[in-house]
């Protein structure tokens, strides 16, 4: 609860006094492929002593041709026990919502855009505390280089455009779901395919699919939508194995009744 507290009043204290940096940095088209993606170097430090420091919004604002959207990024960060605080996050008012990283290298402060889009442009403000050294915000400069800092995070996107949180019915024409690898991966001559007695057991023991979540464990944890289509398919191009091997059986058995019709015809004579 201290710690809390503590925070909201760090966090009150700086946006009682802000300072607005247009241009801080300016990235025109880069048409050139990109390799790693884009690092943003920023001369903000990294606190000395793993609390406190700055707690700024970092505005980035472009368009990403190869894309064809338009970039409209928000990042904010604050630094406490030597981590990025759990509150730094992301938001897009854009088309645009790459995977968003910070690092800690040099023991400045790096924004890393993980993306690799053709022909991308955009430029970047900030909004600051005013006792901080106005230089924070000065000689900004970018690179396609791999992020190596030592202390790293991921940015959750905090709006529609990322992780979204909702207690409702959600409505839409299409929705796709990007995801790999898929259950494609069954039809391959190695793999192992279950035995149906096997199967047979586990349902009687357990009351779900092997590989299958409960359906306690689906209402307590939810359902991850993804994982769980390809759970699916991955089931059903089992059943379509099943059903050829099945169809083979039969059509074995068929001509074997009709190889001992013949027999018992033949004996009759």
């Amino acid at each position: 609860m201290k710690t809390r507290l503590l925070f909201l009043t760090l966090f009150l204290c700086i946006i009682m006094k802000a300072q607005i940096y247009d241009n801080v940095l300016w990235v025109g088209p880069q048409c050139n492929p990109i390799n790693n993606g884009i690092k943003i170097k920023t001369n903000i430090p990294f606190p000395a002593n793993g609390f406190g420091g700055e707690m700024p919004t970092i505005n980035i604002e472009g368009f990403a041709y190869g894309q064809q959207k338009s970039i409209g990024l928000n990042i904010n960060w604050y630094v406490w026990q030597n981590e990025f605080y759990f509150a730094s996050n992301a938001s897009s008012y854009g088309g645009y919502a790459p995977t968003v990283k910070l690092a800690k290298e040099n023991d400045k402060i790096v924004i890393f855009i993980d993306d690799k889009t053709y022909c991308i442009n955009f430029r970047v403000k900030a909004f600051g505390a005013t006792g901080i050294d106005p230089s924070s915000y000065q000689g900004w400069t970018y690179a396609d280089e791999p992020i190596s800092g030592t202390v790293t995070k991921t940015l959750e996107y905090k709006n529609a455009f990322g992780n979204v949180m909702m207690n409702g019915k959600l409505e839409a024409k299409e929705v796709k779901v990007t995801l790999t690898p898929t259950a494609d991966f069954v039809f391959e001559e190695d793999y192992n395919i279950p035995k149906l007695e096997d199967i047979e057991k586990h349902i009687k023991a357990k009351k779900h699919l092997p590989e299958i979540a409960s359906a306690n464990e689906m209402e307590q944890e939810g359902v991850d939508v993804g994982s769980f289509q390809i759970k699916l398919l991955q089931k059903i191009e089992e059943l379509t194995l099943y059903v050829i091997q099945l169809n083979k059986d039969v059509k074995q058995v068929r001509e074997e009744n009709k190889e001992l019709k013949k027999t018992i015809e033949s004996l009759k004579k």
